[in-house]
């Protein structure tokens, strides 16, 4: 197992088996990692880069012993534009945005060149970049080379996050929604005429908010004010709404933010049992593997008046008076109705829902087909593609350093042990020894050193984006932390002030919360009145 990572965690070297009572007591665990590569914070596109490219060196040293030409030759097209695009790169250029050494690259490429198989997964740490979708398409391009997609032990594995983040968008919860989905969600619901405009992703909510455009929310779960980037201008900007309605299984700072009208929906959890009518109920959930398993809950709920999500949604629909037609009360105590309308809405667009309600009851769980698993290509002509893209000098951080020069710092968020997104249960993270503190910075010891500060001293962090706001944290706590020269890192949601809503990954509009350009310097003690921390 290799790890490319900026930060050199716990988990890679400490990792301690949750259902083993000795290790977690004796704090102590095992190497899971085989190496750690300290990749700067957005240098993984050139690190995939310089790995293809000593893969290629190699191919030719010995050709027909690294590339899986059989592979390439029947599933592929593009291999000739990629070929070309790595010789075009300087081991010198990836080498510096990388952050790695071109010895460590090669180290890379020689121990994939040697496994007989391959996954490659990633997570937020790939996708909350300028260049994330390019970055991803390297990881593709780097199984394709060696034929990792489509066989036993191999594949690009995608780390969605908690249950049910990828069965959002398979159920069309999504800003741009398939005609194919629509016309099937108005023939299964009689009576029912959707709207065809495209709607708006978190980024369009986000910018709306802030502009004034957006004034209503409907947020079915989640924080969206503290998990947002510019989580201070986007909490204010609730508060300007003239609706809000949020639909929670816990209270979260987001609820005290409401609009001119605010109301607070408490609803079941996914562990409440959920009795419609006498009768419990079943609900299903997808996970990052393409597995779509029932659930059901374990213990009774805090009060007998309280509803499920789908109950509410159906109710209000129902109160509303949407398409009076569509049975929405019954719909709200028969979950598996609702299945058969999902069944209906999925044909011709997710193919392995057939026969949904079978499936779900007789084994409790079932895997959505993967077409790519099966070495069968959605494209034009049926063939996997290479995709090469240039390394580009505008992204947020490179524009930063042309204005602030060696001030300049790369921050990512992170999480802690004791947290759930944006639950935080308690001040202490066991995975990097910190204990009674979230607001803390963590730096390189020489990027203290080289700004006079030191271990456990009060630092201030400024974004640099220039656009007209102001973003700032005061107060922090510098610890010198196992990472890449030139980056930091600080929680989340503590940090999110300092993510800049505007700029975005390209194509995906997803907020840069693993690649922000920041200043750190020694704290400056506020007047009196005046607040800590933006």
């Amino acid at each position: 197992m290799l790890a490319i990572n900026p930060l050199r965690e716990r988990g890679f070297s400490h990792f301690s088996d949750p259902k083993n009572v000795g290790e977690l007591l004796r704090d102590q665990g095992i190497a899971v990692a085989d190496e750690i590569y300290q990749v700067q914070i957005g240098g993984d596109l050139a690190a995939l880069k310089g790995v293809m490219k000593a893969l290629l060196e190699s191919e030719r040293a010995a050709p027909g012993t690294v590339f899986d030409h059989a592979f390439i030759d029947a599933h592929t097209e593009g291999l000739d534009a990629l070929i070309a695009d790595l010789d075009a790169c300087a081991w010198t250029d990836l080498t510096t945005r990388s952050g790695l050494g071109e010895a460590q690259l090669r180290d890379i490429a020689r121990r994939y060149a040697a496994a007989p198989a391959t996954m490659i997964t990633w997570c937020m740490g790939l996708t909350h970049h300028p260049q994330s979708v390019a970055t991803i398409q390297q990881v593709v391009n780097l199984a394709l080379l060696r034929g990792n997609i489509g066989r036993p032990g191999a594949g690009v594995v995608p780390v969605r996050g908690h249950s049910n983040v990828q069965g959002d968008r398979t159920m069309g919860a999504t800003s741009t929604v398939s005609n194919a989905w629509l016309d099937n969600l108005e023939t299964a619901f009689p009576g029912l005429c959707v709207c065809r405009d495209s709607g708006r992703d978190a980024a369009g909510v986000l910018d709306g908010l802030l502009d004034g455009t957006v004034q209503a929310l409907l947020s079915l779960g989640g924080n969206f004010g503290v998990a947002a980037p510019d989580s201070p201008r986007v909490l204010a900007a609730l508060e300007r709404c003239r609706f809000t309605l949020h639909i929670a299984t816990k209270l979260n700072r987001s609820h005290c933010h409401p609009g001119q009208i605010g109301l607070l929906l408490p609803t079941l959890g996914r562990t409440d049992k959920d009795l419609r009518q006498g009768a419990e109920q079943c609900i299903s959930t997808e996970d990052s593997m393409s597995n779509v398993r029932a659930s059901h809950g374990i213990q009774a709920p805090l009060s007998e008046r309280q509803r499920s999500e789908p109950a509410i949604v159906a109710q209000l629909a129902h109160a509303l008076g949407c398409a009076p037609s569509v049975p929405w009360l019954a719909l709200a105590d028969d979950y598996a109705a609702l299945r058969e309308r999902i069944e209906h809405c999925q044909r011709g667009v997710t193919s392995g829902f057939e026969d949904y309600n079978r499936k779900l009851a007789s084994n409790g769980r079932f895997t959505l087909p993967n077409a790519a698993a099966q070495r069968r290509w959605n494209t034009a002509n049926g063939r996997a593609r290479f995709v090469t893209h240039p390394l580009r000098d505008d992204s947020p951080v490179a524009i930063a350093r042309k204005r602030h020069g060696d001030a300049v710092l790369i921050l990512m968020t992170i999480r802690a042990h004791d947290q759930f997104n944006t639950t935080v249960y308690s001040a202490d993270d066991r995975y990097r020894a910190v204990q009674g503190n979230r607001r803390v910075l963590f730096m390189h010891a020489n990027d203290l050193a080289a700004r006079g500060l030191g271990d456990g001293d009060r630092v201030d962090i400024e974004t640099l984006i220039d656009d007209g706001h102001s973003r700032r944290v005061t107060g922090f706590t510098a610890r010198v932390g196992d990472i890449a020269r030139g980056c930091v890192a600080a929680y989340f949601p503590e940090a999110s002030g300092l993510i800049a809503a505007g700029v975005y990954a390209a194509h995906t509009n997803t907020p840069l919360y693993k690649e922000m350009p920041v200043r750190v310097c020694a704290h400056v003690a506020t007047r009196a009145g005046e607040p800590a921390s933006a």
